[in-house]
């Protein structure tokens, strides 16, 4: 057969841009889950690791669950994004039908769905893992540090 070797990566940090016109025009974010946790991660440090497991040996056939360095609660992402801008972003907790109607400009069709998956990560949070410094040799990018690199499309 074909040698494969499957990527599961979480959240991308990337996503974060969904809340950047909430950010823009209220300095408010709202959704329905700020208790909703996962451990987002960069696609920059997917493709590393998946530039690792293509060139060095010992992948194929295996598969690897990918996520940032922490789980973060929504309002700690946020929260987080406000400190990278060097201003208070309030979380406003809202209802799930309020939360759709808020994300549909920027998700499209795609927002009843992100936040019915959102919801399930209030019981069920997603914890971080150390899979990918062990494959790369070093920690994956906090949120704090990508959230300082990415400024400028939150309206810093």
């Amino acid at each position: 057969g074909i040698p494969w070797t499957h990527l599961w990566p979480g959240e991308f940090m990337e996503n974060a841009g969904i809340l950047a016109p909430q950010i823009k025009d209220a300095g408010v974010v709202r959704e329905p889950f700020p208790t909703a946790g996962n451990a987002p991660i960069a696609m920059d440090d997917i493709a590393e690791v998946a530039a690792v497991t293509l060139l060095e040996d010992g992948h194929v056939g295996k598969s690897y669950e990918l996520t940032g360095p922490e789980t973060l609660l929504r309002a700690e992402l946020v929260r987080r994004l406000g400190e990278a801008l060097g201003r208070n972003i309030e979380y406003r907790q809202v209802s799930f039908e309020e939360g759709v109607e808020v994300l549909t400009p920027a998700m499209g069709e795609y927002a009843r769905w992100y936040l019915e998956g959102m919801a399930t990560l209030v019981d069920h949070p997603q914890q971080s893992n150390s899979v990918f410094e062990d494959i790369v040799g070093r920690p994956a990018t906090p949120f704090t540090r990508w959230a300082a690199e990415h400024v400028h499309e939150f309206g810093g």
